[in-house]
């Protein structure tokens, strides 16, 4: 049963088929085991690890008193054939964790809003039955952002409680991408990056200077799948060996190559332009940071009401940058509005205001408040008002028959602040601050179950929205599982051995 086990989990690595491999069918004799048989491993040993993995989860999520949030992501599973479209389905749980549901096959699908809508409702449907009532699915997070903002929409007006979100790891590589396309074309890096993947020569040479210079054979990352995120990491790795790439092209070996081949002249005249090395590093100076918050997103998993200190912070660091560099700052603007008002979901700011660490306390009141200095820089900067569409937000959560009281208690909220001094210390003086170069996440799960979960606590105060709060504040920014995002390790390997996969079981069998 081991080895069955081993194949189960190593089916991205390990060919199904090679359980019956002579020397393995051999090996299992030797030592009295019982031969393995490809059929017995489709067949009942998959089915009941299926039922083992389903129970887990359903237990799991009996275990859920608010709620969870659904989460899909999609990918093309390359086949030796062909490539397999499949929409990811998973359940984000208010402690930070997350669990594989299901995945859904989009082969010959038009995956227009319309049909988006269509498998969205069926398997918000599908998560309420497992949780014993669809109130409990809190909402949706998605990695497509124009092909479902019409569907999400149309399942908020449908289900008025639901929180549809984009994921915001989604926008930040977006965002690069765009600024990468509007302000720092990177074709010539990757040029230059390609040239010594495809030169053997060159690469002699470089490394011989390298090794002269640095004392290291390090080569220039190469370019992965065309992703624009790598073009930064080529960025970098070519700012580390710029020194030894002025030596290769003011040698005498590469000279009497370069006359031959026009990309070697090319490369001459680049690395030899002082500008270029002076656009590298301005370009890096710009987008490591956004980088480096981009794979932190992916790692740490966010909170929804962390949102909106990350994009203030990243359009703080542009407008610097700008200023540094001496640019106009209006179109720069233009470009992060546009793709900050694509991730932008009103509940941002709700779940902003409902969480407790991002109040501070007023002496003068005794009692915890909204920064609203903070508040006006989201509005310079992010020209949205927090509080207009906190409120909006938690009337339609709560419904008409509460709608009124909601609006009043936000009011009160406003005004008044958190007014229990035990609750604030609890939450605010315990929880790390995000103060420039410091982790805005927290990491800590007590610490997580503590922001959303001690809101519910204020029900003498604010009882009509306390529970949207502990509502907003389960919610996830992301739609990635942790650690697998876009240089994460790929879990579709890990979540299709443990369920009921056509795609796996057909290639079993």
């Amino acid at each position: 049963m081991a080895l069955y086990d081993f194949f189960l989990e190593n089916s991205d690595c390990v060919a199904m088929h090679a359980c019956e491999h002579p020397a393995l069918q051999k090996f299992c004799k030797m030592v009295g085991m019982p031969p393995l048989n490809r059929k017995r491993l489709a067949g009942p040993v998959l089915d009941s690890r299926d039922a083992k993995t389903i129970a887990d989860v359903d237990a799991l999520l009996e275990r859920q008193p608010i709620g969870v949030q659904l989460a899909t992501d999609g990918w093309k599973r390359k086949n030796v054939n062909e490539a397999q479209k499949v929409q990811n389905f998973m359940a984000n749980f208010p402690d930070g964790g997350s669990s594989f549901l299901t995945a859904h096959g989009t082969d010959g699908c038009t995956m227009d809003n319309h049909e988006y809508e269509r498998i969205l409702t069926e398997q918000i449907v599908a998560l309420g039955e497992r949780l014993g009532s669809i109130n409990k699915v809190l909402g949706c997070i998605t990695d497509r952002e124009a092909a479902v903002q019409l569907a999400f929409d149309r399942l908020e007006t449908k289900y008025h409680w639901l929180v549809n979100l984009v994921c915001q790891a989604l926008g930040f590589s977006l965002l690069i991408k765009d600024l990468l396309k509007e302000f720092l074309p990177m074709g010539n890096t990757v040029e230059i990056s390609n040239f010594e993947g495809n030169h053997a020569w060159f690469r002699r040479l470089l490394h011989e200077f390298r090794k002269a210079v640095y004392g290291h054979n390090l080569e220039i990352a190469a370019q992965v799948e065309r992703r624009f995120e790598t073009k930064v990491m080529v960025c970098q790795s070519i700012m580390c060996s710029a020194e030894a790439l002025r030596k290769v092209v003011m040698d005498e070996r590469y000279t009497s190559a370069a006359a031959s081949n026009s990309t070697a002249e090319t490369i001459h005249d680049l690395v030899t332009d002082l500008s270029f090395i002076a656009d590298m590093e301005s370009a890096l100076r710009l987008l490591q940071p956004i980088l480096a918050l981009l794979l932190s997103l992916e790692a740490d998993k966010p909170l929804l009401s962390q949102c909106l200190p990350l994009w203030l912070s990243v359009f703080q660091h542009v407008k610097t940058w700008a200023a540094d560099e001496h640019l106009q700052t209006a179109t720069l603007e233009a470009v992060l509005l546009k793709r900050f008002r694509k991730c932008y979901h009103p509940a941002m700011s709700a779940a902003y205001l409902c969480d407790a660490a991002f109040y501070t306390f007023d002496a003068e009141s005794e009692a915890y408040t909204a920064n609203e200095q903070r508040i006006s820089d989201m509005a310079a900067h992010l020209k949205i008002d927090v509080w207009a569409d906190a409120t909006k937000v938690i009337q339609r959560i709560a419904g008409r028959p509460l709608m009124g009281k909601a609006t009043i208690e936000m009011t009160t909220l406003h005004v008044n602040g958190l007014q229990d001094k035990d609750l604030g210390v609890e939450l605010v003086q315990t929880l790390p601050s995000d103060v420039p170069g410091r982790s805005l996440f927290v990491k800590s799960i007590k610490v997580r179950r503590a922001v959303w979960g001690s809101q519910a606590t204020m029900g003498k105060e604010y009882p009509a929205i306390s529970p949207i709060a502990g509502q907003l504040l389960s919610l996830h920014a992301t739609s990635c599982a942790p650690g697998t995002g876009l240089y994460g390790a790929n879990y579709t390997a890990k979540t299709e051995v443990a369920w009921p996969c056509q795609g796996l079981r057909s290639s079993l069998q």
